[in-house]
């Protein structure tokens, strides 16, 4: 995403899950938030 100009502002480690491993277990996702910043902004 930061290729095409956006720029990575948070980053939450263990966000989600929706599924369960075979003993139970969520298996969790990270999250990534992107925001187009206003280039006129300084």
């Amino acid at each position: 995403m930061e290729k095409i100009g956006l720029k990575r502002e948070a980053y939450f480690r263990k966000n989600v899950y929706f599924h369960l491993d075979l003993e139970g277990n969520p298996i969790y996702w990270d999250t990534y938030v992107y925001a187009a910043l206003n280039p006129n902004d300084k």
